[in-house]
């Protein structure tokens, strides 16, 4: 028996005294072509300079290693060259090749293959899972992800790209620019401050961009060219293609359903336009305060213009107008329809009908009237110098009547000057002061109305009372009752009262309720829009089938079947497809994506980006939180700390966040401490809990568990990691695992091989080394 003791114990102490064992050497580096090391500082030979083949069996470390540089963990504190193959290879200067599941450099010339690769300075590749440096000279393919200060070759991925400066992102979920870039090509969403061109799947947004083409949206202060499916937003752009158009300064709009532009050149929509645009074309309607031509299937509003074409065209002031019927206050041009109306006409009116108070020109038509004419009926013919004589509006004159029949003006029974109080019944185009009572005709024409208008056209000068119902109607004054116009309806006043129609389109404030089966349009309004489209400076809620747009903040919701578009704030968005707010949306849910400048609660089935912070985030695929390019300034009470992050893909937090709450998903990133993140892949400065399959981190952690722990600075608090590999700088704590490594450790390790240089505490394990130490390694415990 105490032979067999003395037989494994003899070896055990020779072992354990030769450890402090180092052989002298000159004064300079030591040079070999070959060396095996178990750990440092077990390497035979033991040199500073390997050139040839170092075989690490734990753990290498020395100055220099050119050739191969094989083993478990390859680490060379001064440079390297050649090909470096190992679980985790780091290097402070590496020329060739580092294949592990680990990579790092400080200086990269060549090639790193690994599931993680990082370097300070990257000339040469990075092709892994997760890649990361501060200047990359070489394109970045990073399978999961890209992140560096400068990728001047570019970054693509099949999940996410972030960089500072880059000159081409390409990648599957999204690309994140905080400076400058040329491309950003992403099945997700882009978002920059400076870019030449965006091309998404579903949404872009850059302050100052060149080109934007995406699936859902485009939102830029400045932008040559947005083209999408969905809407455009910007401030100023020469060129927009989409559902929705929205510029304060444009030169051309194509729409699907509706462009507005404060001043424009081109609008082109299968809806409407609105603007101040010279040039308008809508398959429902245009209105513009000036505007060059226009051309609408169903009506042209405009205060001046040149040329418009449709079925109802009106205008203060004109040149032409062609359609079924036209109305000018001051015309000097050419009518030419059915119905031509002008209150004074310079030119030529040539229609079935033509009406004019006062007419320098001529009048071709079966039905030809100057009221201020010398002949102010004819058929076939009339013409008049301009000279205003007396009007005859009317057979008789009287101050008021409970009775009028008119077939047209002047061929009705009292003069337009007299007030009804009963009934008006017009065959076929009747004025009249005011009607008090029942209005009924094919185009009533009056000053103020009260009581009930039943008619194909109806156009009220001052205001309305009472109920109104004409396929068209137009009114100049306030709208008080209730209106219902199959086609269109125009009221140039206020709306107090109820307006149902296809498109209805207040100028001023709706105190009513306005129901557009088509579109909403209101400067303002203080009951909500139901509609297919609504649009409003300042609306407390809206309800669409098709979209929302309100430019103010709003006290309700904005609840669509496609987009929603503020530039304010709002309580509650929902979309199937994507909303957006300027400044701060309280609750966020999209069908596709939501995009706010601060939002406590984003919900959407793909993503979610708020600029400035948002307390909680889910997404089917990735969210964002505060992009430092674009945030603005938070006060107290709107500075949003996310609390949680969830997605099935990806979760983003930048520096300028204030702080990153809690992240699940499958790759977590936060670039700033917060609670704790569970993953399969967690990268965070210093959260308190990182639980997943990697985790990596800038300092050391509160609590990590895993299947690797890493860290790369530290920190002086204590914390627990427990994963079968931890890596760390610098730790305090307890660490448990099957390999632990770590330069500085105050605390306890557990594990089969624990190491540090640096040791203030315990370590207890299979190998146990204290490089530095009086006993650099021993078994079972070390101190």
């Amino acid at each position: 028996m105490q032979k067999s003791i003395a037989r494994f114990a003899f070896p055990g102490l020779l072992f354990c005294a030769l450890l402090p064992w180092k052989p002298a050497i000159a004064d300079g580096p030591t040079y070999t072509p070959v060396q095996i090391g178990f750990f440092a500082p077990i390497q035979i030979p033991d040199a500073d300079v390997v050139g040839g083949l170092r075989f690490n069996i734990f753990f290498g470390e020395s100055d220099y290693v050119y050739g191969l540089d094989a083993g478990f963990v390859n680490v060379v504190e001064k440079g390297s060259g050649g090909l470096a193959v190992g679980i985790a290879n780091a290097s402070d200067s590496h020329v060739g090749i580092q294949g592990g599941f680990f990579n790092y450099a400080d200086d990269l010339y060549g090639v790193q293959l690994g599931v993680i690769n990082g370097s300070d300075s990257q000339i040469g590749w990075q092709l892994g899972l997760i890649n990361w440096t501060d200047d990359s000279f070489m394109p970045m393919t990073g399978l999961m992800a890209n992140f560096a200060d400068s990728a001047f070759l570019g970054q693509y991925s099949l999940g996410i790209n972030n960089t500072d400066d880059s000159v081409l992102q390409i990648a599957g979920l999204g690309n994140n620019n905080d400076g400058d870039t040329w491309l950003q090509i992403a099945g997700g969403a882009n978002i920059s401050k400076n870019v030449f061109a965006q091309v998404s799947g579903v949404f872009s947004d850059g302050q100052k961009t060149t080109l934007q083409l995406s699936g859902l949206g485009n939102s830029s202060d400045n932008s040559l060219l947005q083209v999408s499916v969905g809407w455009n937003s910007a401030t100023s752009t020469p060129l927009q293609l989409g559902l929705f158009n929205w510029a304060e300064e444009n030169r051309i709009q194509i729409a699907g359903l509706f462009n507005h532009s404060t001043q424009g050149t081109l609008q082109l929509a299968v809806g409407a336009n609105d603007g101040k645009g010279c040039i308008q074309v809508a398959g429902i309607m245009n209105t513009s305060a000036d505007s060059c031509l226009q051309i609408g299937i169903l009506t042209n509003q405009s205060e001046n213009n040149g040329l418009q074409l449709g079925l109802l065209n009106n205008a203060e002031h004109g040149r032409i107008q062609i359609g079924a019927m036209n109305n000018f206050s001051e015309g000097a041009g050419l009518q030419l329809g059915v119905l031509n109306r002008s209150d004074a006409m310079i030119g030529s009116m040539v229609g079935l009908v033509n009406d004019a108070e006062n007419l320098n020109g001529f009048q071709i038509g079966l039905f030809n009237v100057v009221r201020s004419g010398r002949f102010p009926f004819t058929l076939l013919f009339n013409y008049h110098s301009g000279e205003r004589g007396s009007v005859r509006t009317g057979y008789f004159h009287s101050d008021w009547s409970p009775f009028q029949f008119a077939l047209y003006m002047p061929g009705q029974v009292f003069d337009e000057s007299t007030e009804i109080y009963g009934l008006r019944i017009n065959l076929g185009y009747s004025g009249a002061k005011s009607i008090n009572g029942l209005d009924i005709g094919l185009l009533n024409w009056s000053g103020k109305e009260r009581g009930v208008q039943l008619g194909l056209g109806n156009v009220v000068t001052e205001s309305t009372s009472g109920v109104q119902f004409g396929l068209t109607s137009v009114n100049l004054g306030d709208l008080n009752g209730l209106a219902i116009n199959p086609l269109v309806g125009i009221t140039e006043g206020n709306l107090n009262g109820i307006q149902i129609g296809t498109v209805l389109w207040t100028e001023k404030e709706a105190h009513g309720f306005q129901l557009g089966l088509l579109l909403n349009k209101a400067e303002r309004t203080f009951i909500p829009q139901i509609g297919g489209v609504n649009v409003a400076r300042q609306a407390p809620a809206q309800f669409a089938w098709f979209g929302n747009y309100a430019e103010q903040d709003m006290a309700g919701p904005q609840i669509s079947g496609f987009a929603n578009i503020t530039s304010g704030s709002i309580p509650f968005q929902l979309s199937a497809g994507g909303n957006q707010a300027g400044d701060v949306a309280w609750l966020q849910f999209g069908g596709l994506y939501n995009v706010s400048d601060r939002s406590p609660v984003q919900l959407a089935g793909l993503a979610n980006s708020a600029n400035s912070g948002s307390y909680l985030q889910l997404a089917g695929l990735g969210n964002y939180s505060g992009y430092g390019a674009n945030r603005r300034e938070s006060t107290p009470d709107l500075d949003y700390d996310p609390i949680a992050q969830i997605s099935a893909f990806y979760n983003y937090t930048d520096y300028d966040s204030g702080g990153v709450g809690f992240q699940f998903g499958a790759f977590n990133m936060g670039k700033t401490r917060g609670p704790g993140q569970i993953g399969i892949i967690n990268i965070g400065e210093s959260p308190f809990v990182q639980a997943g399959l990697i985790n990596f981190s800038e300092e050391s952690h509160w609590f990590q568990i895993g299947f690797v722990n890493t860290s790369y600075k530290g920190d002086d608090h204590f914390g627990i990691r427990i994963a079968p590999v931890n890596v760390a700088y610098r730790t305090e704590g307890i660490t448990v695992g099957a390999w632990n490594l770590a330069d500085e450790h105050s605390g306890i390790m557990f594990g089969l091989f624990n190491y540090a240089s640096d040791l203030d505490g315990l370590q207890i394990g299979l190998i146990n080394i204290h490089k530095d130490g009086d006993i650099p390694l021993l078994p079972i415990i070390n101190f």
